[in-house]
């Protein structure tokens, strides 16, 4: 799983561990807006002579701003003055007037008097770039109160208020997008929004976007590819709106995980990245919405992390029995390969035994030599989120006879077999999924040999993973064994026979 504040940089085509995604690096390619160089600015926010701040909707509906028409002159006029301290002055106020003042900054921009000239070139520059210029914005979620596995949408509405277009970092109309798969759009939508929302936990702690690998899908691995520089933009019109409908915004590939029970808030925030401290004190360019809030009724397990961690590896023991389990702490479905075999496309598993005198390795296949036909798409197994599947089971007894192979006669296995010392673990290794697929598709497609199921596409979030258990000790009598998870089942196929080719 990736997230986005630090997967542009470093994790585009390769799945991680939870972390999270906010794409907020990808507009100023991570650099502060220099009010000498660059001064973006926005009708969304009103300065009055006394600094204080106002929002979109509380401007004057006509799309003016506070100062009239000759303010806007004098202050163009001070673009040349001779004192550098008025002219910056002069560029700020002009900055938190925004878009009215751009006719006369047009004409400005051929005056004879270069530094007029300069600044006012600079000042248009600034004004083309500005996002969500003059718009109102406002959240609105599907439902009030869910379960943590419900899927909601968040509409996200943007109306232009003023007189002037708007400069919108996605692509309008949304009905006429170009992602191709469900999975594709969704994933454009909740990045085109994940950038300018806070989402807080009902403790009260920002949430981060988590998205899924992109590697195991082409067309979602374009959405993002296609954002990692300045993005797609549109203009809206004076007095038009859009929407954009962030579906399965719990539950998607992209998707902010709400997982505790409690409230949830939602705000959607847009500050321009000013140099200048006043600037920033009086949040000039700022444009935010009121909160949406989701109440998660019923909170997820706590087999389910968290922070994102994938799965877990445990081996457990009942008795005279050892079982391995394999536990999905991520807050989505996965698949686990129970293909067993000597490589890849075939998972690979192994009982450890060992005392302080011997290792062995136990390769938990039934067939010795299994083919390409042995490989089935029922042994794909689905794990449901925080649930705990059996994959590999033996008993002690048929485990101390792997270790020491009937006619055996070296005191070592024999060792190793009957100390109370011994003690097993289990290691599972898988490298098949998509992502091995695209990379054998030539082979696969030009040999006859390789299956259907490895033909079709395989399922998506099939783990691939190397992890060993915990230890459990093989003295006998001694049943003790790890607490299992809450949610448990059993899958075919649960139990495996252990070969008697012991390396």
């Amino acid at each position: 799983m990736i997230c986005l504040k630090t997967f542009m940089v470093s994790n585009l085509l390769y799945g991680s561990d939870s972390n999270s995604l906010r794409a907020g690096t990808r507009r100023f390619q991570g650099s502060a807006i220099h009010l000498t160089i660059l001064l973006v600015c926005s009708t969304a926010i009103f300065l009055s002579k006394s600094g204080a701040v106002f929002a979109a909707e509380d401007a004057p509906s006509d799309g003016a701003t506070v100062a009239d028409a000759l303010r806007i002159e004098q202050l163009v006029h001070d673009l040349g003055d001779p004192s550098y301290a008025r002219r910056n002055e002069a560029m700020r106020e002009l900055c938190a007037i925004g878009a009215a003042a751009i006719p006369s900054l047009k004409t400005a921009s051929t005056s004879n008097d270069p530094e007029v000239a300069m600044r006012s070139a600079k000042l248009l520059e600034a004004f083309e770039q500005v996002l969500f210029s003059g718009v109102q914005v406002s959240l609105e979620f599907s439902a009030a109160i869910i379960d943590w596995e419900t899927p909601v949408e968040l509409r996200a509405t943007f109306v232009n208020k003023s007189k002037f277009p708007a400069r919108l970092p996605f692509a309008l109309p949304q009905d006429s997008r170009p992602e191709r798969t469900a999975d594709a759009r969704q994933v454009a939508d909740m990045l085109d929004l994940s950038e300018w929302l806070q989402v807080r936990t009902p403790g009260g702690r920002e949430l981060e976007l988590r998205v899924d690998d992109i590697a195991e899908d082409a067309d979602v691995q374009a959405v993002v590819q296609a954002r990692l520089g300045a993005g797609p933009s549109s203009t809206l019109a004076p007095g038009e709106s859009t929407i954009i409908v962030a579906r399965a915004f719990n539950r998607g590939w992209a998707r902010y995980a709400m997982l505790d029970g409690g409230e949830y808030t939602v705000e959607f925030e847009y500050t321009p990245q000013w140099q200048d401290a006043q600037l920033l004190a009086n949040h000039v360019g700022q444009v935010k919405s009121a909160p949406a809030r989701l109440r998660i009724n019923a909170a997820a397990p706590m087999t389910i992390s968290r922070e994102g961690a994938d799965a877990d590896l445990t081996l457990e023991r009942a008795g005279e029995m050892l079982e391995a389990r394999f536990v999905n702490h991520s807050d989505r479905p996965v698949h686990i390969n129970l293909n067993f075999g000597p490589s890849t496309p075939f998972a690979d598993g192994r009982w450890l035994v060992e005392s302080d005198s011997m290792r062995r390795e136990i390769p938990s296949i039934s067939k010795l030599s299994p083919t390409w036909s042995d490989f089935e798409a029922a042994k794909l197994i689905e794990v449901r989120a925080g649930e705990s599947v059996p994959i590999a089971k033996i008993s002690v007894d048929d485990l101390r006879s792997a270790v020491q192979p009937a006619g055996d006669l070296n005191p070592l296995a024999q060792d190793a077999a009957h100390r109370n010392d011994a003690s097993a673990a289990f290691t599972y290794s898988n490298l098949c999924d998509r992502q091995w697929q695209a990379r054998q598709e030539p082979a696969i497609r030009s040999d006859p040999m390789y299956p259907k199921v490895l033909r079709d596409p395989l399922p998506l979030r099939l783990l691939s993973t190397r992890q060993t258990s915990n230890r459990i000790s093989l003295a006998k009598g001694d049943a003790s064994f790890s607490q299992p998870p809450n949610q448990t089942r059993d899958v075919r196929p649960a139990s495996n026979d252990a070969p008697s080719n012991a390396r």
